[in-house]
């Protein structure tokens, strides 16, 4: 879910680059436990 939900944040940029960014939000954010129970 936390990747899906994100991404919208890049419209129109290659995942790979996108990826670089949801990578340092994910290290950030402080629900990981919580997007398991969230579908993607």
């Amino acid at each position: 879910g936390f990747r899906t939900f994100y991404k919208n944040m890049f419209p129109g940029i290659p995942q790979k680059e996108a990826s670089v960014h949801l990578k340092a939000l994910w290290k950030k954010d402080p629900f990981k436990s919580k997007w398991t129970i969230i579908p993607a």
